[in-house]
């Protein structure tokens, strides 16, 4: 959700079907021993009894061909990223520059909505979906609790059915409720956000009790074998929420990066920096960066049709290389624009925006682009 004070309403060629799996042709030239043989059908027998095994439990796309049809290979910066996560990772990596993800966004109460509103409307499936894991309303920690739940429920759902999974979380401040005034607070003083990235202060245990909750939840998708696109203190260059607009903004991302990782070995996120488009609101990204080590995809989030070629050329020019996407939008980008800003790799349009800001020749012209891929495309690429 973009929370700036303008926008304070809004809560290759055949699509790569003939890639290899390069870590399992065991043709390889030269002499093998018997024993080498030995091994390599031991090993084949062994994969083929996964697979079997995969098919019959629905976990074919994410646990078997995942990994060895994407590769292991592909730099993370979690460096024991799981496998599933890499393969998501190989996938964005592939497409860059030829295709762009279709992507909606849920809300925390109605995980599903948003989802199939858009089917309902072009007949397809987003190839991106993308959830909320902040509880704004100041529920009942039991009502938090149910409802994290339905996420987590329809994350696993959408990933069975074919699906990258995005979550985002807007977070309140330490200790307080989980309210929008406790979002949505401005850029907070210096003093008090030095406190919270501090070890051993009560707003920092305050802080770390708030991340192990929403850490709970994550583990459910991490045991599910569910890879997550992990998007947390996004529009960190605004001045609308709490981590927005404070230089040591990279102490917080890296005390989560370490916990999540270290801690709670949750090696099913690749991490998603993702800063606002640069306006009157939000000052250049680049001071917030958070480094090539601690994010695997950085993103942009654009509003009010601001889709400026700079947000795109200074994105790609940060990330050297690594894949960049639109985090969050409203209007939907125009589909001949995308030719030429063509190294995103995804949109994600933000929940009511979808028809708020949208009409319906719009969302069908951009979902009928063939540079746009949806679901069933993915599952194309990933037999």
């Amino acid at each position: 959700m973009n929370g700036n004070p303008g926008n304070a309403g809004r809560a290759g060629g055949g699509k790569n079907a003939g890639r290899t799996a390069g870590g399992l042709n065991a043709a390889r030239t030269g002499a093998r021993t018997n024993a080498r043989r030995g091994m390599h059908a031991a090993l084949l027998a062994a994969l083929m009894l996964m697979a079997a095994f995969a098919w019959t439990k629905g976990f074919w796309r994410t646990t078997v061909m995942s990994p060895f049809h994407h590769g292991f290979r592909v730099a993370t910066a979690n460096p024991h990223a799981s496998s599933e996560a890499r393969g998501v990772l190989k996938l964005l990596y592939d497409i860059k520059g030829q295709y762009i993800l279709s992507g909606q966004h849920n809300y925390l109460e109605e995980p599903a909505w948003h989802t199939e509103r858009v089917r309902e409307l072009t007949g397809r499936a987003p190839a991106v979906v993308g959830f909320e894991l902040g509880a704004i309303m100041d529920y009942d920690p039991e009502d938090v609790h149910e409802f994290r739940s339905r996420v987590v429920e329809e994350a696993i759902r959408a990933s069975r059915e074919g699906s990258l999974v995005t979550v985002t979380w807007h977070a309140a401040m330490p200790g307080e409720c989980d309210c929008w005034e406790f979002v949505h607070t401005g850029s907070m003083p210096r003093e008090m956000f030095a406190e919270i990235v501090t070890e051993g202060t009560r707003l920092h245990e305050e802080w770390l009790r708030d991340i192990d909750e929403v850490a709970f939840y994550l583990k459910m998708l991490r045991d599910a074998h569910v890879p997550v696109l992990w998007r947390p203190y996004h529009e960190m260059n605004g001045n609308w929420f709490w981590w927005s607009g404070q230089p040591a903004f990279a102490r917080l991302w890296n005390l989560m990066f370490d916990r999540y990782v270290n801690d709670h070995g949750l090696d099913n996120l690749l991490w998603v920096w993702s800063p606002a488009a640069p306006n009157e609101f939000a000052e250049p990204f680049e001071p917030y960066y958070v480094g090539h080590r601690r994010a695997d995809v950085l993103a942009v989030d654009v509003y009010y049709d601001e889709y400026a070629a700079s947000h795109h050329d200074r994105l790609a020019a940060l990330g050297e290389g690594k894949p960049i996407a639109l985090g969050e939008v409203g209007e939907l980008p125009d589909a001949g624009l995308l030719e030429s800003q063509n190294q995103y790799v995804w949109f994600l349009v933000w929940g009511d925006e979808l028809e708020d800001s949208n009409d319906r020749e719009r969302i069908e012209i951009l979902y009928g682009s063939e540079r746009v891929l949806h679901r069933d495309d993915l599952a194309f690429l990933r037999r």
